[in-house]
């Protein structure tokens, strides 16, 4: 990697690496609340510009950490309007669990069917539904990758790792594992039609197929062009087949008490913090000593996943991205145990997920925020954090980041090679000029 652009997407993320070898990486590129601030219009115009930037690159890359709109969203207006932005697209795995289930990909067809007329503030995100119909549909089957677990690709010379999620033998948390068994029990009911389990079987079935599908897309077992075609367009007809059954099952006397579950605050919680649970974390393959190469990419992983992945990571990175865009519910003390020279932080002004980790104040390094208005540190000072902050990789010799050429001159070498991009042109470290 030569740099690392950090696109401001509001409240959202897009991080984008650059190789030497004129190919990028784009890893998520998204927006969650747009609607509340730009028209459609201002939005489209935003990431048209992302992707204008990265057009003279040889090769373009796309990788989405989950399925959230402040992930993904820009990249499917980018490949609506361009199909072949991207060369490859990497997709995430969605995890079955020690039972062979897939209740993340379950809980999304209940919210499907059965809430059909969300409102745009209160909506859950189904999307992963038809990823591979629309992305690979957009893009071609053959640039698609699914990535889990021990999983490895190339960029620019290096060949990264991922940690996270697990294809099989998932631990999804309890308050979402016993919503989604509540949410299957209504259709069982002993004094209900035939229709329901009938229902039910059909939903399994697309469960069983999505799996496949990701197992067809793996890099380490590509399945045959053929078998992706007809696996796919299987996920389809059942989808086409459960709208189909949508209507007559809203008028199920079951349908109340789904409707409810689905609808409670504490269920959408869960299954939102269970798709961030299963977000896709990986980092550069080190085969020898430390190097500026050495990257953790982090997307919205909770604390209990770091946990889980801190005998995998490295004694020290030069970049981390912040999980949850920095936000305090993201916060794990496996990150203070880490040698860090930069740290990402991609949060925007959109409230509902708090504000930025103070305990990111109190590490070692520079962070890069490509946005302060949720940081408390800003809100109380006025002024950046990074202002006393001796930078190590600052050009053409090390300083103050206050030094820093790209602080108040736009274009110039950082150093560390990191800048934050915006409507207002590119900077370095500093949030306050």
């Amino acid at each position: 990697m030569q740099w690392l652009e950090m696109q401001n997407v509001e409240y959202g993320a897009c991080t984008v690496l650059c190789g030497k070898s004129r190919e990028i990486l784009m890893v998520d590129c998204g927006s969650i609340n747009h609607r509340l601030r730009e028209n459609d219009g201002e939005l489209s115009r935003r990431f048209s510009e992302i992707a204008l930037r990265y057009q003279p690159m040889q090769q373009r890359h796309f990788l989405l950490t989950h399925y959230h709109r402040d992930h993904m969203n820009g990249f499917l207006q980018i490949i609506r309007r361009a199909p072949d932005t991207f060369s490859r697209v990497y997709l995430p795995a969605i995890p079955v669990d020690r039972g062979g289930l897939s209740p993340l990909i379950d809980f999304a067809l209940f919210a499907h069917v059965f809430l059909p007329a969300q409102t745009e503030c209160a909506q859950v995100n189904t999307s992963c539904l038809y990823a591979f119909d629309r992305i690979a549909g957009t893009v071609g089957l053959d640039k698609v990758f699914v990535l889990g677990q021990e999983d490895r690709f190339p960029f620019d010379g290096i060949t990264y790792e991922v940690l996270w999620p697990p294809r099989e033998n998932a631990d999804f948390p309890d308050l979402f594992r016993s919503t989604v068994d509540e949410l299957n029990a209504c259709l069982f009911n002993p004094y209900l039609g035939g229709r329901e389990r009938q229902f039910a079987g059909f939903k399994d079935e697309f469960c069983k197929m999505y799996t496949r599908c990701c197992r067809d897309f793996s890099p380490r077992h590509r399945a045959p062009l053929d078998v992706c075609q007809r696996d796919v367009r299987r996920l389809q007809e059942l989808l086409t087949i459960l709208d189909d059954f949508s209507e007559e099952i809203r008028r199920s006397p079951a349908a109340p008490d789904i409707q409810a579950l689905l609808s409670s605050p504490s269920a959408r919680a869960a299954y939102s913090e269970a798709a961030n649970a299963m977000s896709l974390v990986f980092h550069n393959r080190r085969d020898k000593q430390a190097s500026l190469d050495d990257i953790l990419m982090t997307g919205d992983c909770t604390p209990d996943t770091l946990a889980r992945l801190s005998d995998q990571l490295y004694s020290d990175y030069f970049i981390v991205q912040a999980p949850h865009h920095g936000t305090a519910s993201g916060y794990s003390p496996v990150l203070r145990d880490l040698g860090i020279s930069h740290l990402l932080l991609s949060g925007g002004d959109y409230p509902a997920a708090g504000k930025m980790a103070l305990e990111y104040l109190d590490f070692d390094c520079i962070r890069h925020c490509t946005n302060s208005a949720l940081c408390p540190f800003f809100a109380a000072s006025g002024s950046c954090c990074n202002r006393v902050r001796y930078c190590y990789d600052r050009y053409p010799a090390p300083a103050l980041s206050l030094r820093c050429e790209a602080a108040v001159t736009p274009q110039k070498n950082t150093g560390c090679g990191i800048y934050t991009v915006g409507c207002k042109g590119t900077r370095g470290c500093f949030c306050d000029l």
